[in-house]
């Protein structure tokens, strides 16, 4: 049960990360155009 939970929060995790650096690029994308 340990190594599935610390699966899923590393999968949460990283979903968080990259969702943010998406919107970083979406808004660096808005703001120079």
């Amino acid at each position: 049960m340990d190594d599935h939970f610390k699966t899923i929060v590393i999968v949460v995790i990283a979903s968080v990360l990259v969702g943010g650096v998406v919107l970083l690029i979406c808004c660096s994308i808005c703001i120079n155009k």
